[in-house]
């Protein structure tokens, strides 16, 4: 037996050394055959796992994928198995598209490994959750959102809001009358716009406790980011979200030396262990700080900057595009079209950025009075305006269409999932601190207010609100 176990062990260290040097398909031929049962039984159940991660990753990497999850289910029934092949087991269900199994996984995951599912990027259970409920795979998706609600579930990301998971499952419960249950998730809501968004829901609102105040909600959310900074004081993303909030409660300066707090004590922005994914939105709240203080000069700087940081290896699209919006805010039109890429330029965007590229674009048109580009612009949104939900009534704004516009949001009302978006829109906030232009966009809102059409909709989708809160950063 002894001199079988020494041939396994050789066997090990021979496909150990070949993963080792990258050599995936010779370290398959060394440990494929150990992976059969039993053959590791005198081995550490440290070992055993370490050998089927190996395997798995190897597997995968040839894009043999129903060969690597198997070996993933295998590999994680192992009590030693690492977070990292819990892991890769999720992924590789996502990757296959089996959504039932990755709900199986998650589940497994919250019974004693605990450590394994906090590590997920929440990002991904939010992708499980959509993909479920577009799939309309109900019982799947309540048995995830009751694994991803329970106080057993901290992501160990910063700032990371469980709050989306809420909702969907408040929705559920309350749609079956439990109203009980659905209240108690209400109580654990912890973002201001999440409460914001549930008192302005006409079904919803009864579950609210009394007396909700959007502005305390801010100010509480405030205090758990800056509770959020002192553990995390290497991540750039609390900064960003604690600057938005400021910028909420109307205290923009505060907001920028927030933001500017990050960088402090010879600390450097890319030296954040986030900074990969949180620094062009760093430059992107910057800008948006310099505008609440009403230096567009400066907020155009930052825009610029948050543009040149890397976003897969090109330009970053989001901040070229903001970029580019506020220059064309400025009625600096010429300078927002060179901004932008020319009309079948190779620009890697979604199509929600293709949407808002083109608003800017056609904003810009008009204002240059080129009616041929305009029209281009105009014939694409109309198509395309799913892939927006308030691109028609910022075209039509645009384009000084009024009664186009109070159409599209008529259509916004009607329809369920744009509905409390637009009711928060038309609402009135606090007037800015510090004076900014009037533009187009601005000034056609509150015309559209005082429509008789629009106010009649407003009222029938459930009214606005008085917030005492700045708008857009909320």
């Amino acid at each position: 037996m002894a001199a079988d176990d020494d041939r396994v062990r050789a066997r090990l260290a021979k496909g150990l050394e070949a993963f080792d040097r990258g050599d995936c398909p010779a370290a398959l031929k060394a440990l494929r055959p150990q992976l059969k049962p039993g053959s590791m039984a005198a081995f550490p159940g440290e070992v055993v796992a370490a050998v089927y991660q190996i395997a798995v990753l190897c597997e995968a990497q040839a894009n043999r994928l129903v060969e690597a999850r198997a070996l993933a289910v295998a590999g994680t029934a192992i009590d030693a198995a690492s977070d990292d092949l819990w892991q890769l087991r999720f992924a590789l269900d996502l990757e296959m598209k089996d959504l039932a199994a990755a709900v199986t996984t998650v589940e497994a995951m919250s019974a004693g490994r605990g450590a394994a599912l906090n590590g997920v990027e929440i990002r991904w259970l939010y992708r499980l959750d959509t993909l479920l409920r577009d799939a309309k795979q109900e019982g799947e998706r309540e048995r995830l959102l009751k694994v991803v609600t329970a106080s057993g579930y901290a992501p160990d990301e910063p700032m990371a809001s469980k709050d989306g998971f809420r909702i969907s499952l408040i929705k559920i419960l309350h749609a079956r009358g439990d109203e009980a249950g659905a209240a108690a998730l209400v109580a654990e809501i912890e973002t201001a716009r999440t409460l914001l968004e549930l008192s302005m829901n006409a079904r919803l609102t009864p579950l609210m406790p009394a007396g909700f105040d959007p502005r305390k909600a801010v100010e509480r959310e405030l205090a758990d980011v800056r509770t959020a900074m002192g553990r995390h004081p290497r991540h750039l993303g609390p900064y960003i979200q604690a600057a938005r909030l400021l910028r909420a409660l109307g205290k923009p300066r505060e907001a920028l030396d927030m933001l500017e707090s990050a960088r402090s004590g010879g600390r450097a922005l890319a030296d954040h262990v986030d900074a990969k994914d949180k620094l062009a939105w760093w430059w992107d709240a910057r800008g948006r700080t310099h505008l609440a203080l009403g230096e567009a000069d400066a907020a155009l700087v930052a825009y610029r900057e948050g543009g040149r940081v890397e976003e897969d290896g090109s330009p970053n699209v989001s901040q070229i595009i903001n970029l580019a919006g506020v220059q064309m805010r400025m009625g600096r039109h010429a300078d927002a079209l060179k901004t932008l890429p020319a009309e079948g330029a190779d620009f890697p965007v979604s199509p929600f950025g293709a949407m808002q590229m083109r608003l800017v674009r056609v904003c810009a048109n008009v204002g240059l009075g080129n009616a041929a580009a305009v029209a281009i612009d105009r014939a694409e949104i109309e198509a395309k305006s799913k892939d927006a939900p308030e691109a028609l009534r910022r075209l039509y704004l645009c384009l000084g269409d009024m009664d186009a516009a109070a159409r599209a949001v008529i259509a916004e009302l009607d329809n369920p999932e744009q509905r409390i978006e637009t009711l928060i829109d038309f609402s009135d906030f606090d007037p800015s601190p510090t004076p900014t232009p009037e533009t187009a966009y601005s000034k056609g809102i509150e015309a559209l207010k005082l429509r008789e059409d629009v106010q009649a909709a407003l009222k029938k989708a459930g009214g606005t609100r008085r917030i005492a809160l700045q708008s857009g950063d909320l």
